[in-house]
């Protein structure tokens, strides 16, 4: 996902402070703090905050960059002690997974978190994507580090279930890391 439009749209200046939920390994983080902007990224998965963390000091933005292992329902006792953030990413359909209370918990700590003129980026698939675009599997590589996904969607219901398995690769060998089942509550596309 390219930022650059929205930051343009609404005005995002540059050396503003950008939380990024669910980072993963800095895709979008990095490449903002090669921008000039501030960006603390949280991740579920110490593996991907390794890596983040690798990659934004062999891109020489570790200063800009700061990289933490962290659940999204945590938040709130995360960030306490964090100043506001102008921009709240959360991206890649990271929400959904432990259903809609948890999901008003999780916006209404990050909004906690925003100035007062904040901006969230949101992207999530909805219901009718899913139902339209099956992929019951899906391999993301990233030089060393690979993540096999196995998913199961059930239209009746729009629970996506996603069975994540973290590799890193050695040669032609691919070493399990760590797993991880997740449920996804998918939203109905409004026009």
């Amino acid at each position: 996902m390219d930022l650059s439009e929205s930051f343009e749209e609404f005005n995002v200046p540059k050396h503003v402070r950008i939380l990024d939920v669910s980072c993963g390994i800095g895709r979008h983080s990095i490449p903002l703090a090669e921008r000039g902007y501030d960006v603390l990224g949280l991740d579920l998965s110490p593996l991907f905050i390794a890596k983040a963390n690798a990659i934004s000091k062999a891109r020489k933005v570790s200063s800009r960059a700061k990289f933490r292992v962290a659940d999204a329902r945590e938040i709130a006792s995360v960030l306490h002690r964090e100043d506001f953030f102008n921009v709240i990413l959360n991206l890649w359909s990271s929400h959904g997974y432990y259903g809609k209370e948890e999901d008003v918990r999780m916006f209404t700590a990050l909004r906690n978190r925003a100035t007062r003129n904040g901006l969230l980026v949101d992207d999530t698939v909805n219901r009718d994507y899913l139902v339209t675009n099956p992929q019951a599997k899906t391999v993301d590589t990233d030089e060393d580090l690979e993540l096999h996904e196995r998913r199961k969607f059930d239209p009746e219901t729009s629970w996506n279930e996603s069975n994540w398995s973290f590799y890193v690769r050695s040669g032609p060998d691919l070493e399990l890391k760590a797993k991880l089942r997740i449920h996804q509550l998918s939203t109905r596309c409004m026009s």
